[in-house]
């Protein structure tokens, strides 16, 4: 028979009552947001710094499950649930950082042409720099390509594609002078020509190097384009 002193009875009461407060603050904090500021007597402070860190690693966990399932798996049957559990992330956590899975794979391929992006920063940057980059740059990110190709979801690469040459426009040198109206269907040409050619080239195992590719293209794309302007 077991017998306890008063004394230890209260210290596992106050243990148990800490712990318990501990996990409902945590808790709050999880599904509220709670940061800085005094909930009930208690003064929360959280470091944002933290925060951004673990939201970003939260992202990036959920984004490499994903491509990892998409692999074996048909991407409609993939439920926001296995891939959270594979994440270890709760579905809480998938909801705070996306609105759904095709989401997480537009978000993905923005990320990827501001990458890009980052590569045309050299001024005076030629045409054959581009399209080099460009296949340098996608052959690097093989593996998350395919699984959108296989998934059908080529048109949010297209989408992507758009809103990047949209937004790089004002930087083009271009070699024809239009209105609005005609820029918008020549962005929409260009990108649905690389689309199209990158999908030949993953289809055909990447056998060109990037130099090749850039020859073949480039020539292509100066009839529009025939640099960057200094960024």
């Amino acid at each position: 028979m077991f017998s306890y002193s008063n004394s230890s009875l209260n210290l596992g009461r106050y243990s148990c009552n800490v712990l318990m407060l501990s996990s409902i603050m945590h808790l709050l904090i999880e599904n509220n947001g709670i940061a800085g500021r005094r909930y009930k007597g208690w003064n929360i402070v959280m470091d944002t710094n933290y925060n951004q860190e673990q939201k970003n690693l939260s992202r990036e966990s959920i984004v490499t499950a994903l491509i990892e399932v998409m692999k074996y798996k048909n991407f409609e049957d993939i439920s926001i649930t296995e891939i959270a559990r594979r994440a270890g992330v709760s579905r809480m956590a998938f909801y705070r950082n996306y609105s759904s899975m095709t989401d997480v794979i537009a978000e993905r391929l923005d990320s990827m042409y501001q990458e890009y992006s980052q590569l045309l920063v050299q001024s005076d940057i030629s045409n054959y720099e581009i399209t080099r980059l460009f296949f340098y740059y996608f052959r690097q990110h093989r593996e998350f390509i395919t699984v959108i190709f296989k998934a059908k979801l080529t048109y949010l690469m297209l989408d992507s594609m758009i809103d990047f040459m949209n937004d790089f426009s004002n930087y083009l040198i271009c070699n024809i002078e239009g209105t609005d109206k005609a820029d918008k269907y020549n962005i929409r040409f260009v990108a649905g020509g690389f689309l199209n050619v990158l999908m030949l080239w993953m289809e055909n195992g990447m056998q060109e190097s990037d130099e090749e590719m850039s020859e073949i293209i480039g020539n292509r794309l100066s009839s529009h384009i025939s640099g960057v302007k200094n960024i």
